[in-house]
């Protein structure tokens, strides 16, 4: 499915990665994998949507 990025608006497209999750205290990170995101094809940026980041 092809959108728009949030950054450069440029042609994105949703995949998946992993992400680093810091823990409230600030001791260590958690490693998530397979997260879903969003890819830009022009900027390079990938990143989260808010309701992803929400849930996790």
């Amino acid at each position: 499915m092809d959108m728009k990025c949030d950054w450069c608006e440029g042609k994105a497209s949703i995949g998946e990665n992993t992400v680093y999750w810091e823990l409230p205290d600030g001791t260590r990170a958690v490693e998530i994998t397979a997260t879903p995101a969003i890819n830009c094809m022009v900027c390079g940026m990938v990143y989260q949507t808010d309701k992803v980041i929400k849930e996790i």
